[in-house]
């Protein structure tokens, strides 16, 4: 309530007022939950090709991101998929799984644990910054912005996809009206 009492209070449109609170989870919480999935994970991953295909479509902007980006860091690596991917000279992929940063670890990546909240690199630290497969979703927006603009060097590049609240998946997109203000 105090969030959408804010909202009112801040000019911000109708529909925004009318969005529930955000419950972000802990991180540690996160993590776990993504270890418990992390044996088999690219296994999964890569048995259904409409994910394949659906991610080269959604991890393209996150590569133009990176290109030629000296540093790059990547939030949310997981198994180091899209972290594998990228051109930069140095490119560090964090997450809070460590199930999933094992395994990203074995095939030879630069990983660590770590909260996008609060990231462990000097200010101006990267060049490019990738966030994909929803990442944010499970962050605060604010406290997670700062600090990618925190670690960003001035005139640094951020990509980030995220997910609709309301769209998930492609059968309830078409659901959804095109002037929808939470699509």
């Amino acid at each position: 309530r105090a969030a959408r009492d804010a909202a009112v209070g801040s000019g911000a449109p109708a529909a925004a007022r009318d969005v529930m609170p955000r419950m972000v989870p802990e991180p540690l919480t996160t993590g776990r939950q993504y270890d418990a999935g992390a044996d088999g994970f690219d296994a999964r991953f890569a048995a259904s090709r409409a994910t394949v295909r659906r991610f080269d479509v959604i991890d393209k902007p996150q590569r133009r991101c990176a290109h030629g980006a000296e540093r790059v860091l990547e939030i949310g690596c997981g198994t180091g998929r899209l972290l594998a991917t990228l051109d930069g000279r140095l490119c560090v992929g964090i997450d809070v799984s460590e199930g999933l940063l094992r395994i990203a670890a074995g095939k030879g990546l630069a990983v660590m644990r770590a909260d996008a909240h609060r990231l462990p690199f000097a200010e101006g630290s990267f060049e490019a910054i990738t966030a994909g497969n929803g990442v944010f979703r499970d962050l605060d927006y604010g406290r997670a912005f700062a600090e990618c603009a925190r670690v960003l060097r001035r005139g640094g590049r951020l990509a980030v996809h995220q997910y609709s609240r309301w769209s998930l998946g492609l059968r309830m997109r078409r659901r959804l009206a095109a002037d929808n203000p939470l699509h």
